[in-house]
């Protein structure tokens, strides 16, 4: 995203992804950074991560935009927020097919965006992408465990299965850990 220190950043989406993706931001510089969810069910969890929540961006705008749902309506959320001459990362991995509307592309022209792409990371060398994020989830600087909201044993797999497929609860990430010694299922 090249965050410009002291610049602003908001992050479209608030799974896990986009949570950890605020924290960078602000551990790289960003003075302001802010989550965009479509409710008020992940404002909470949102703060925990130290980033301001916002469900209304009417006229807002950022130096820096990440998209990180990977759909259209999010793709022209994010050309909405994207100040003139800003940069705005696609992150999220598209859910089906997308479309470059006519008017995201004159926004783009005429806001002379700057687009990127970010898939996954590098490793396999010294300073990888991998060993920066273990170190600075070691040290703290980013809380990795802000969005874990369930911890599940082998035993509960399936209720974690469903409350994900049919959205029982709200949920990010959930972690799977068995029992020494007890059979998973």
């Amino acid at each position: 995203a090249e965050i410009p220190n002291g610049g602003s950043v908001c992050i479209v989406g608030t799974g896990a992804i986009g949570l950890l993706a605020g924290q960078w931001a602000k551990l790289k510089g960003a003075e302001r950074v802010a989550v965009k969810g479509r409710s008020e069910a992940k404002r909470n969890l949102a703060g925990s991560c130290g980033l301001e929540y916002l469900t209304n961006t009417t006229g807002e705008q950022f130096d820096r935009v990440i998209e990180a749902v990977g759909t259209e309506n999010a793709l022209s959320e994010s050309l909405a927020l994207s100040k003139p001459g800003g940069r705005l990362v696609l992150m999220g991995n598209p859910n089906g097919s997308m479309t470059l509307a006519q008017d995201a592309y004159w926004r783009i022209l005429r806001k002379q965006l700057t687009l990127a792409g970010t898939w996954n990371s590098s490793f396999g060398t010294e300073d990888s992408d991998w060993r920066e994020a273990i170190r600075v989830a070691s040290e703290g600087q980013i809380g990795i465990e802000k969005v874990v909201s369930h911890r599940i044993n082998q035993f509960e797999l399936k209720k974690a299965l469903d409350i994900m497929r049919n959205q029982q609860e709200l949920y990010t990430r959930m972690v799977l850990y068995f029992e020494a010694g007890k059979e998973p299922f």
